[in-house]
């Protein structure tokens, strides 16, 4: 299996799948699209083979785990939203898993988001870490651990998962999709967080290209200080509430690598002072600020922030 950049989380569950001493939870964090699922599925399809060199992928209970077929597997995801993974889910998996498994040795759950437990689902979670039964393997997956409460990470195996320099993931995209546009794949690379899944994603998008293009309007009027393309450029964006974010993200992060590689033909101070304004104007419309007047400010700021001594 491939996992990009994380071979040695992979490498560690290979020798845990060798020694046949499989623990009974295990905490798979990373942001999205860096193969969290992905490598909790292969670790389950391991769990589950009865092949001599697990994953087989030639036995039928492996045949199962690629169809995610398998009675011994089960998957449970809540909306990347607070609150969403509730309680009665948790009671679910507790009565699930108080029988023996079907076919196999274990019963795995695969459990997504679990960052968005309700507190009493995580309490009801907790008293199953503290009492497994001996067929039950847990397999929680979240963006960082430190959304989980200490008393659960500490009953867990951690498996974090890096993301990739934005670098190595064009390099991948480059190979994947060979056909698009490289400056997209630039601009998609650059806002994935390191996520090879994200950014493939985002290349695909029909909106990305026009938001791309938006953001480097805005950076070379900027450079040329051209006042009254870069306010028309975040006027168009007023109907666009996720798009204006996705354009100040990327502007951003393009100001910022400029700012790295010392290329950005404007002074550092104006630099930082960009950066610090797309910053406030992101804040302000993650808290629902009005689009039209956030834009509007944020050009006249810019503007005098580029015509800064």
């Amino acid at each position: 299996m491939e996992l990009l950049g994380n071979e040695a989380a992979f490498r560690r569950l290979e020798k845990m799948i060798a020694s046949g001493r499989i623990g009974h939870g295990y905490l798979f964090t990373g942001a999205e699209g860096t193969g969290k699922r992905t490598l909790a599925r292969w670790f389950a399809k391991a769990i589950l083979c009865t092949g001599e060199h697990p994953p087989c992928s030639e036995c039928a209970a492996c045949k199962k785990m690629e169809r995610l077929s398998h009675p011994d597997y089960r998957e449970y995801s809540a909306e990347d939203r607070a609150r969403s993974f509730p309680v009665e889910t948790v009671r679910q998996i507790r009565q699930d898993c108080a029988v023996l498994p079907n076919e196999g040795k274990k019963k795995i759950y695969c459990l997504s988001n679990v960052q968005n437990m309700t507190m009493e689902g995580m309490n009801a979670f907790l008293k199953t870490l503290e009492e497994p039964p001996p067929h039950g393997v847990f397999l929680l997956l979240c963006p960082s651990a430190a959304q989980l409460p200490e008393t659960v990470r500490s009953r867990l195996v951690q498996i974090p998962l890096q993301p990739l320099p934005w670098e190595q993931v064009e390099q991948v995209l480059t190979q994947r999709l060979a056909d698009t546009d490289p400056g997209l794949r630039r601009q998609a690379a650059i806002l994935s967080d390191g996520s090879v899944g994200l950014a493939m994603k985002l290349v695909q998008e029909p909106e990305f290209a026009e938001r791309a293009k938006l953001a480097q309007d805005i950076c070379q009027s900027l450079i040329h200080r051209r006042e009254y393309e870069l306010a028309g450029a975040l006027a168009g964006l007023e109907k666009d509430g996720e798009g204006f974010l996705q354009v100040l993200q990327l502007t951003q992060r393009l100001l910022r690598i400029q700012l790295e590689r010392d290329s950005f033909p404007l002074p550092q101070k104006q630099q930082l002072r960009l950066l610090e304004l797309l910053e406030q104007a992101r804040l302000r419309l993650a808290g629902n600020a009005h689009k039209g007047l956030t834009g509007a400010w944020l050009a006249i700021r810019m503007t005098e922030a580029v015509s800064m001594p």
